[in-house]
């Protein structure tokens, strides 16, 4: 058995099915695969580049290890988990900024009790998520222009308009820099310091946010920003939309979370952004098929005026099967 693979200088050549990457009755008796790379750089072919960040992976390690028993509840919780093991990084160093200024030190308190939860009613996962994009684009703006939309995630034609897998590599930059206070992206201009291009672009997101919300932070919800909408294909113009769509609802995650809701992170106005998530969700139970579950949404019927059209959405935002 073998495949054929593109080789780093864009050549096909073949691997035995035993190079291929792979686990045998792991150690740790779990394996976990996200979307993410899952070879490191001493594995010595390449398997290509469009791989998502490995914080879902991470997440899914960590749900296991901390867990007594692995049952069909343990993977239920699992599967609508919204914890991010990015924004726990990024809530820790905005929690050791002092800006001295009273608008953003609140801002600052919130974020340094907060352990990532990417909740829709979190204030800091507002403040999260309009930071690294604040953030990102005081660094990359003055140096990309107006390529800078792309490198967040813009596609870069009408058909892949949404997003690109671009913006996997952004999130992953970002992270890297908070351990590199020295690096010279943070320089922009003389003078610029990772403390000081942090606390702009933790500005620019309270100017964003009360400007959307109001002065108040606790009263910011990522929910807000952040919502589904289920468009039928002929509900994209009025007055089909009001009778063929479904929302918009608010919703917790992000795309580094495993109940994933991904936005593009270039997006002005996120409400208003193309969502891409898991509309089913399964839990196989090995040992007696029959306890299965699963869920689908919107509903099992195309069809507008069935009771099984759209009847599935709440047990799904509710996380039932």
């Amino acid at each position: 058995m073998s495949i054929e693979m593109v080789g780093a200088t864009g050549g096909l050549f073949s691997l035995p099915a035993g190079r291929l990457p792979h686990q045998e009755d792991p150690p740790s008796g779990v394996i976990v695969t996200a979307n993410n790379r899952v070879v490191d750089d001493r594995y010595p072919f390449w398997l290509g580049s469009d791989f998502v960040t490995g914080d879902r992976a991470a997440r899914i390690h960590e749900l296991l290890e901390g867990s007594p028993t692995l049952d069909a509840q343990t993977f239920r919780h699992m599967q609508t988990d919204v914890v991010s093991v990015a924004a726990r990084r990024f809530a820790a160093a905005i929690g050791q900024l002092d800006g001295g200024d009273p608008r953003l030190d609140e801002v600052v308190r919130l974020m340094r009790t907060w352990r990532g939860t990417l909740a829709a009613d979190s204030p800091q996962a507002a403040v999260y998520e309009v930071f690294v994009v604040a953030l990102a684009r005081r660094l990359l703006e003055p140096r990309l222009g107006d390529r800078t939309d792309h490198y967040l995630g813009q596609g870069v034609t009408p058909v892949l308009a949404e997003t690109r897998l671009l913006v996997e590599r952004n999130r992953e930059w970002l992270v890297r820099l908070l351990d590199d206070p020295g690096s010279p992206w943070w320089q922009v201009e003389p003078g610029d310091t990772r403390e000081s291009q942090m606390l702009a672009a933790l500005h620019d997101t309270v100017e964003e946010l009360t400007a959307r919300f109001g002065a108040d932070p606790v009263r910011w919800r990522w929910g807000r920003l952040h919502t589904m909408t289920l468009r039928h294909l002929l509900g994209a113009r009025a007055p089909l939309d009001r009778l063929l769509n479904r929302g918009p609802y608010p919703m917790g995650g992000d795309a580094d979370t495993l109940w994933n809701s991904q936005v593009s992170r270039h997006a002005a106005d996120l409400p208003d952004g193309v969502m891409i998530g898991p509309p089913f969700r399964f839990i196989a139970d090995l040992g007696d098929l029959s306890r299965s579950r699963g869920q689908l949404m919107p509903g099992q019927s195309g069809q507008v005026g069935s009771r099984h059209y759209a009847d599935n959405i709440g047990p799904w935002l509710r996380g039932d099967y």
